[in-house]
């Protein structure tokens, strides 16, 4: 049974990164795994507030487009 994760409100980075903890994987192996680099993760998980979130809802408006 997978586990289940609670996580209080925060920002996407800082959720983010609690979900990359809790699955157990380094900023390196995941960036790996998403085919971009560390720097770019650590770029996400640093983001303030949900903004990555909203600029994904709006590439996927503009350029209609599924954000799966």
């Amino acid at each position: 049974m997978p586990k289940v994760r609670e996580l209080s409100p925060q920002s996407f980075g800082a959720r983010l990164a609690a979900y990359r903890q809790t699955a157990g994987y380094t900023q390196v192996e995941l960036a790996r795994l998403l085919g971009i680099s560390q720097r770019m993760l650590s770029h996400y998980e640093g983001l303030p507030d949900h903004s990555l979130a909203r600029l994904l809802r709006l590439l996927s408006e503009k350029l209609e487009v599924s954000t799966d």
